[in-house]
């Protein structure tokens, strides 16, 4: 994540989240950069018909939004995962 132990702890909780998010955004890009390069590889070696381009990559907008039912629930799930009885 490009961030060493020293500035983690020397960092405040939405600073980290700063850093998190920077992270998700650079891998995000990092992997649609990965598969327009194979798509394009495969376009140029013309093996078989492929549906647009856009199929294939992910965009931000389809981050999935959970309601406040799925928090709840993901949360108990977690709760149980690591014995957590307060959920």
């Amino acid at each position: 994540m490009g961030v060493t132990i020293f500035e983690f702890w020397s960092i405040t909780p939405a600073e980290f989240d700063a850093y998190c998010y920077s992270y998700q955004k650079r891998k995000l890009t990092e992997h649609n950069a990965a598969i327009t390069q194979s798509y394009f590889t495969a376009v140029f070696s013309n093996t078989e018909k492929l549906k647009p381009l856009e199929n294939y990559l992910i965009s931000e907008k389809e981050e999935e939004t959970l309601t406040k039912e799925q928090l709840q629930e993901e949360k108990d799930r977690l709760a149980k995962l690591f014995g957590d009885n307060n959920g």
